[in-house]
């Protein structure tokens, strides 16, 4: 379990995206983002985790079977919507299956997370683009 301290490096990592254009495949804060590598580099970049791996050329509009919760999980454990915290993660299926995730700041009122036509952006985790959405949550299992 992660510590405050670490919860909160993780929610102002996040916020610091805030505006990053949306860009598959890249991990550039401030130039371009997808929503899986938006994860990484707030996780990397508050010191919570390092190195996190993933497949180069992976999808991100078609699904390769359970390849984004499979990674999910190697780093997380899957918790109920009751039980989300601050620093959690929701994953969102699309048309395409469970592919896409956001962080949370304060469930269900903020997430932030990176979108295709917006970049990275705050909003309430069940309304705007995420209305109507089957969710699930995770929790970061600790550090590095």
């Amino acid at each position: 379990m992660l510590s405050k301290e670490q919860i909160d490096s993780l929610i102002t990592e996040a916020t610091s995206w805030l505006g990053t254009k949306y860009h598959p495949h890249a991990r550039v804060k401030g130039a371009g983002v997808d929503c899986a590598q938006l994860l990484i580099g707030v996780t990397e970049g508050a010191g919570v985790l390092s190195q996190v791996t993933i497949r180069q050329g992976y999808s991100t509009v078609v699904p390769q079977g359970t390849e984004y919760v499979d990674v999910i999980l190697q780093y997380c454990d899957e918790i109920t919507e009751n039980e989300v915290q601050p620093g959690d993660l929701a994953l969102y299926k699309t048309s395409h299956g469970w592919m896409h995730s956001a962080i949370v700041v304060r469930w269900p009122d903020y997430v932030i997370h990176a979108t295709e036509m917006r970049g990275v952006i705050a909003t309430h985790g069940n309304e705007d683009i995420l209305r109507g959405k089957p969710r699930r949550f995770f929790r970061l299992k600790g550090g590095k």
